[in-house]
């Protein structure tokens, strides 16, 4: 029998900081967090911090490419 993975489950790679997804996005660090505030970008609230599921980002960004085009 598969086994279903919970939608909780925790990715494979580790969550991206603000740093890490402003540079995979090529942005300044003020840009993503304003993004993140205005939920722009998929992102998640640990407490005060801000994080990135990289999976998601890049899903996020691919779409962001297909409208542009």
């Amino acid at each position: 029998m598969p086994s279903k993975s919970s939608p909780l489950a925790m990715p494979a790679e580790h969550l991206w900081t603000v740093k890490d997804a402003a540079a995979f996005l090529r942005l300044g660090r003020n840009a993503v967090y304003e993004m993140a505030k205005r939920d722009e970008i998929p992102n998640l609230r640990i407490g005060s911090r801000i994080r990135f599921i990289p999976g998601e980002v890049r899903a996020w960004a691919e779409k962001q490419r297909a409208v542009a085009v």
